[in-house]
């Protein structure tokens, strides 16, 4: 008999990206049952995965004991963090744990390679960027006037260097942070069964982001907030909106009726977002304080390989994975095919131009910046043909009424009709957060 028959039966005939499916419709017994049959059961079991995904989905209350936050606290491994909670509450907990050195030694079990594209294995910042250059310019060298006629209105993205000494803001350090706001609850972009994110003490998160690395874990977890103003205020007062960007036509709707559109950004090297179009054909900027990011851009009108045409309208993201996509697809690449890319330093600011698909991936042990999405003269044409065509009727509604009691109706009666207009059976495609892929939360890394 073959050996990977005698190993585990008739499931020998799948190929193993087809078991590794089938085990993610397992349960937390079942999994340890698999992990005591044999060698390859031990190393479909120990996919680091899938343990987060059953800490995830079995978490209560997004984390929450009694109706308080609770301290979610990472242990070493997402398989040690279900099986050994803490504080936290998660269904179905096995009452006794595995012992791995007592499988090794019964099975003779030998570790498996890991998996290509996980974060521990490949530093992306040192694959060199094969793509066209993304423009940079120093803050001292563009006025705000000339911004906007060389990038607002044409709609092209490029890097700022200089912009937070020259705008006097406070730069923001994974210790400064954990210093001011360590017992402060931040959202992250993980998922319970409930539909609610998960909620970490930011300390708690700086922990798991120093544990996390050698785990096999291909999506770290990163802290994707768009409630700064209730969870950390002062935050706010760190910064002020870019001068390029003084004049946002969101800005005259009531916090209540806008779409959300401020994130504090934190993450582990490995994290960071794939392929995807803003909300609203919004432009948005981005400032980095501390870290790295790879930023990668294809136009409006190219889709980017890896990206799913049928699932454009219906998921958010309609993308390959981006670790997996920079290991996997971008060597295949022709010329003609790479992205406009480059990479932002600490202090610097990416535009992100109104419909540009664009992916970011963090390059750094931890990555921490501030975005927001924008609706300049600039853009004003597409977002509002946007919200015409995929953007809920009541949001639309608002827009336009709150811009023309500010005095700017002009700008509606001169926007050109969208091109495919809305019909009485349309549905809104887009969600007013960066994403509409997990419950009402965002989970984009503009």
């Amino acid at each position: 008999m073959p050996p990977r028959r005698r190993e585990i039966g008739d499931l020998g005939v799948l190929h193993d990206k087809l078991l590794v499916k089938i085990t993610e419709w397992c349960d937390a017994p079942t999994l340890r049952r698999l992990g005591e049959v044999s060698r390859v059961g031990y190393q479909l079991h120990a996919n680091q995965q899938l343990w987060k995904t059953l800490c995830l989905m079995t978490l209560e209350g997004g984390g929450r004991v009694d109706g308080k936050i609770a301290a979610f606290q990472f242990k070493r491994n997402w398989k040690l963090t279900y099986c050994r909670p803490g504080r936290v509450k998660l269904r179905d907990v096995p009452n006794t744990t595995l012992s791995a050195e007592h499988l090794a030694e019964h099975y003779q079990f030998r570790k498996p390679r890991k998996a290509k594209y996980y974060a521990e294995n490949v530093d992306v910042s040192a694959i060199p960027l094969a793509g066209r250059e993304l423009p940079r310019v120093h803050v001292n060298d563009i006025t705000p006037e000339e911004f906007f006629e060389k990038f607002d209105a044409p709609n092209k993205p490029v890097i700022i260097s200089g912009v937070m000494e020259a705008w006097g803001w406070a730069p923001w350090s994974r210790k400064s942070l954990k210093k001011k706001y360590g017992d402060t609850v931040f959202k992250t972009n993980g998922c319970t069964d409930e539909g609610r994110t998960l909620r970490m003490r930011f300390k708690d998160y700086c922990d798991y982001c120093e544990q996390v690395w050698g785990v096999e874990e291909g999506k770290p977890m990163y802290i994707f907030d768009n409630k700064i103003q209730q969870r950390a205020a002062t935050l706010l007062d760190d910064y002020s909106v870019p001068p390029y960007f003084t004049l946002d036509m969101f800005d005259f709707m009531s916090d209540e009726d806008r779409p959300d559109y401020r994130w504090l950004l934190i993450g582990p090297q490995g994290s960071g977002a794939p392929f995807h179009t803003d909300p609203h054909n919004t432009h948005a900027w981005n400032v980095v304080s501390e870290g790295r990011k790879r930023i990668a851009f294809y136009e409006p009108d190219r889709i980017p390989p890896g990206v799913d045409e049928e699932l454009i309208h219906t998921e958010y993201y309609a993308s390959t994975d981006t670790m997996e996509w920079y290991v996997d697809l971008y060597p295949t690449l022709k010329a003609h095919e790479l992205p406009i890319e480059g990479i932002v330093e600490p202090g610097e600011m990416v535009f992100i131009p109104s419909g540009w698909w664009h992916q970011v991936l963090n390059v750094a042990p931890m990555t921490i910046a501030m975005t927001q999405n924008v609706c300049t003269k600039g853009n004003f044409n597409r977002v509002w043909q946007e919200l015409q065509t995929r953007g809920p009727k009541s949001l639309a509604f608002r827009f336009q009424r709150d811009c023309a009691r500010a005095g700017y109706k002009a700008l509606f009666d001169a926007c050109p009709p969208p091109v495919n207009p809305p019909s009485s059976s349309s549905s809104s495609s887009s969600s007013s957060s960066s994403s509409s892929s997990v419950s009402t939360d965002s989970d984009s890394d503009s």
